[in-house]
């Protein structure tokens, strides 16, 4: 996931959100009111929202099962 902050005007903030670099070829965009900082951290709640949204985009990490790991359920 990668993020763009553009200030939009005084303590307003276009936060967008891009998943191109997971193979994902949706994002998504937001506004924020505060400073500078608070936009890049509501970065990451808009990209856990939008995982949460939209999962069937993000299959789950394939696990290859070792020796080690029979039994585990």
């Amino acid at each position: 996931m990668t993020h763009t902050i553009t200030n939009i005007e005084t303590n307003k903030w276009l936060v967008s959100i891009s998943f191109a670099d997971e193979g994902v070829p949706q994002g998504a965009s937001t506004t924020v009111i505060g400073t500078e900082e608070q936009a890049h951290a509501y970065a990451q709640t808009l990209a856990r929202d939008f995982r949460e949204n939209h999962a069937d985009l993000f299959p789950p990490p394939v696990v290859e099962e070792h020796d080690h790991m029979e039994g585990i359920v």
